[in-house]
């Protein structure tokens, strides 16, 4: 017993020590404590920092991207499932004169004609309500948009969509076709009478023979030739000559408001095809014309008059040989004296 307790004296720490082991202890438990601060603070900051270079990063590629939308050359909108405009890019803004701090609350079914809108709003609101994701757009078809102030204007449009929390969005791309229009309407008119040219011409002869070979429905071709146009441009000056066949062009096309279609066919020749309509409709139609011209007031108290020739076409024709009948029906009318209207005899 003696040897144990001696033992146990041996082995027991002293005061002095344990509080050393204490100081020793909480200094290590500090040292620890500081290095997880520290790494803990390290951890931050680079948290800190990767977040403030990912926001730089988005806020670049958004200006980045704000600007290639502001720089496209087409209209570019977005609409929510409700078809309200929630943003635009400048050229949306300049061509349908929005104010991009004022676009809130505007519908796109706003930005089309009102004899337009009804059919717009049921296309727009099947293509929301369908499953279809991929874009929407019909090159064949020209659509018409109307700007803030009224104006109308040809366009092509397309549509895609995105979702955000299950609701709809839509992406609309508007290309604005006024330039083409005109300069296609520019390559198929007359620059002196403002008539169609022999261009438009031609197409329209064999679209309107296609359209018989579809359809079955008889028309009509007439050739047009002023009288003595050559004299009148010796004597009166090829000014006066100009005159001459603007004002006639003016009055032939005014005569029949589109409903057939009026070329100038070269020189001081003109077309018109009369569709639905046969041989007699077209020498009825032919002598109205005649008389029309006949009355043309012009300065210098000079008359005008006109010859016609007519041909009906015929199944077996082609364009070729209808302008080639209606030109021998024109020269018998010059044959027998001018100012008439002949038709060839098939």
């Amino acid at each position: 017993m003696q040897a144990l307790s001696s033992l146990l004296t041996i082995n027991k720490p002293s005061s002095p020590e344990i509080i050393q082991r204490s100081f020793v202890f909480q200094a290590q438990f500090s040292q620890i404590i500081w290095c997880v601060f520290v790494l803990l603070s390290a951890l931050i900051s680079l948290s800190f920092f990767y977040i403030w270079r990912t926001s730089c990063w988005v806020n670049n590629q958004y200006t980045q991207l704000k600007l290639v939308v502001d720089l496209i050359p087409n209209a570019l909108l977005t609409a929510n499932d409700q078809g309200i405009i929630t943003s635009l890019n400048q050229e949306a803004s300049k061509l349908f004169g929005i104010d991009k701090s004022q676009c809130g609350g505007l519908c796109v079914d706003d930005l089309v004609p009102d004899r337009y809108k009804k059919q717009h709003q049921k296309h727009r609101e099947a293509f929301q309500n369908s499953g279809r994701t991929l874009p929407m757009s019909e090159r064949s078809k020209t659509f018409y948009g109307r700007k803030t102030n009224g104006e109308e204007f040809p366009a092509a449009i397309s549509i895609a969509t995105y979702s955000i929390e299950q609701s709809k969005n839509s992406i609309i791309v508007v290309k604005d076709l006024t330039e083409e229009h005109e300069l296609k309407s520019q390559a198929r008119t007359d620059s002196l009478t403002h008539a169609n040219n022999r261009r438009a011409f031609d197409d329209a002869l064999l679209e309107t023979i296609n359209r018989y070979k579809r359809v079955g429905t008889a028309f009509s071709l007439a050739l047009i030739d002023i009288d003595d146009f050559k004299i009148i441009n010796d004597t009166m000056g090829h000014e006066y000559g100009d005159e001459v066949l603007v004002r006639l062009a003016q009055r032939v096309a005014g005569l029949f408001r589109g409903r057939y279609f009026f070329a100038r066919w070269g020189g001081e020749e003109f077309a018109l095809i009369m569709e639905a309509t046969n041989v007699d409709g077209a020498l009825e139609i032919c002598e109205k014309t005649r008389a029309a011209v006949e009355q043309l007031f012009l300065p210098d108290s000079v008359s005008v008059t006109i010859s016609l020739g007519i041909a009906e076409h015929r199944e077996e024709m082609g364009a070729e040989q209808l302008v080639d009948c209606a030109d021998k029906a024109l020269y018998q009318s010059k044959q027998q004296g001018k100012n008439q209207t002949n038709v060839y005899q098939h």
